[in-house]
C-alpha cells in the first residue's frame, strides 16, 4: 500500500476515504520514508532506461487523485445539505417558519467550486 512508504517525521499525507479504510484494514504503521533510498534511486534510473517518464506518471496520479478528492468533497457537501434539509423539515413541522424556508432551499453547497447538487 503506497501510504506505508510515505510515513516519516515531518510528513503529512491526505487520503480519500477508501484508502483510509484499506490502510486501517491491512496497513502497517512504521517509519519507512528513509528506508530503501538506494533501491528507490536505482528504480528511478531503471525507469529512465526503459523510457518511462516519471513526470507523466506523476501528472496522471495527481489528476486521478484530485478527481477522487473532488468526488469525496462533493459527497461531504451533499451529506451536509441533506442533513440541513432534514433538520429544517423537522423544525418546520414544529411551526418554525424560518426552518420551513430552509427546508426548501437548494443547500449551501450550491455555488461552491466543484460542488454539484444531487437533488
Amino acid at each position: 500500500m503506497y501510504v506505508e512508504e510515505l510515513i516519516g517525521p515531518n510528513t503529512v499525507n491526505t487520503m480519500p476515504p477508501a484508502t483510509i479504510a484499506a490502510f486501517q484494514d491491512h496497513g502497517r504503521v512504521a517509519l519507512t520514508l528513509e528506508q530503501g533510498v538506494d533501491a528507490a534511486q536505482q528504480v528511478m534510473e531503471d525507469l529512465r532506461e526503459v523510457a518511462i517518464e516519471m513526470r507523466q506518471v506523476t501528472n496522471r496520479l495527481e489528476t486521478d487523485g484530485v478527481a477522487l478528492f473532488k468526488t469525496a468533497f462533493e459527497d461531504v457537501l451533499q451529506h451536509l445539505d441533506d442533513k440541513q434539509r432534514t433538520l429544517a423539515e423537522e423544525q418546520a413541522a414544529q411551526g418554525n417558519s424560518t426552518a420551513a424556508q430552509a427546508a426548501i432551499s437548494s443547500g449551501h453547497s450550491r455555488g461552491i467550486a466543484g460542488a454539484e447538487s444531487k437533488q
